[in-house]
C-alpha cells in the first residue's frame, strides 16, 4: 500500500503524510534525548496541553475513516 500511495487520492496521501511526519516528531534516538526535551517547561506543558504525546494511531484512523473512508475502499 504504502509504496503505491501516490496512485491514491491527494487526501489519502496527505493523510499519510501527515502521519508520518507527526510519528517522526515524537521519537527520540534515546531516552536522554526524550527526558531532556520534557524536561523543558515549554515542551512539557505541550504535553499536558495534549498538543504532543497522543496516540496517532488512534487519531489517523480516526481521521481516515472520517474524511477519506471511501478514498480508501477506491484505493484498495
Amino acid at each position: 500500500m504504502y509504496d503505491n500511495i501516490v496512485q491514491s487520492s491527494k487526501k489519502n496521501q496527505i493523510i499519510m503524510s501527515e502521519f508520518i511526519e507527526e510519528t517522526q516528531g515524537e521519537l527520540w534516538n534515546s531516552e536522554e534525548e526524550l527526558v531532556s526535551f520534557y524536561k523543558k517547561y515549554e515542551s512539557y506543558k505541550k504535553l499536558t496541553e495534549g498538543k504532543v504525546g497522543g496516540n496517532l494511531i488512534y487519531k489517523y484512523k480516526s481521521k481516515n475513516l472520517v474524511e477519506a473512508g471511501n478514498d480508501w475502499i477506491n484505493f484498495f
